[in-house]
């Protein structure tokens, strides 16, 4: 749904100043975090298109600072606000698993992309990569295995096999279990990027070589 509205998001958000972007935020927060998260009443979870327009214009945001100077001072240390906003995460979850049973609600909701926690620590993730340069060819091909894990997760088909099967396996080996089936999906999505990837390469330079033949022997030449 999202991609589809991309198009749209990115009308709306062309040749807008940054003044009015932070407005923007912050109505999306409210929405997001504050009525959704915090209230329960919208946008529940983040699982919707509403939240992941909130977080591509966080990211348009936080493009248009890092024109400023002290944008890469303080890009440098986000991994400080993942580590802030990560580790009592992760210490909640601890000690929720073992004074309250634990449901798939309850799970959604403590992980959800509108949690302050969940959505801070992305920014913070983000900014420290942003001053990274990563020149690495094999890193930034298997990072289309990563993208592919994301979009494989929500898909209808791939929904029926992560509801009968994996939680099956989930139910009897916890989540070593899920890591094992990201990992898994990760390396076939890898594959299958690397296979495109070339594949793509072979197929734009034969129409490169083609075209470049068919104007030298154009008599208009």
């Amino acid at each position: 749904m999202f991609l589809l509205m991309i198009p749209l998001v990115e009308r709306a958000l062309e040749n807008i100043d940054i003044k009015t972007l932070g407005k923007f935020i912050i109505l999306l927060t409210v929405f997001n975090v504050l009525f959704g998260y915090c209230v329960g009443v919208l946008n529940t979870n983040g699982y919707n298109a509403i939240n992941f327009v909130y977080l591509y214009v966080m990211g348009r945001y936080l493009r248009y600072c890092s024109s400023y100077p002290f944008y890469k001072k303080w890009a440098s240390h986000g991994y400080i606000l993942w580590l802030l906003c990560v580790v009592p995460l992760v210490i909640g979850f601890l000690l929720l698993t073992h004074f309250v049973p634990w449901r798939e609600s309850l799970s959604q909701k403590y992980f959800g992309y509108n949690n302050p926690f969940v959505l801070l620590s992305a920014v913070g993730l983000f900014l420290s990569f942003s001053v990274i340069q990563v020149n690495n060819l094999l890193i930034n091909k298997l990072a289309k295995g990563v993208f592919g894990v994301f979009l494989l997760h929500t898909t209808s088909i791939f929904i029926y096999y992560r509801v009968t099967y994996i939680r099956t396996l989930y139910e009897e080996h916890g989540y070593v279990a899920l890591f094992v089936v990201a990992l898994l999906i990760f390396v076939i999505g890898s594959f299958i990027a690397l296979f495109v990837e070339n594949f793509k390469s072979l197929f734009v330079e034969k129409i490169g070589k083609l075209k470049k033949g068919r104007r030298v022997n154009s008599p208009l030449e």
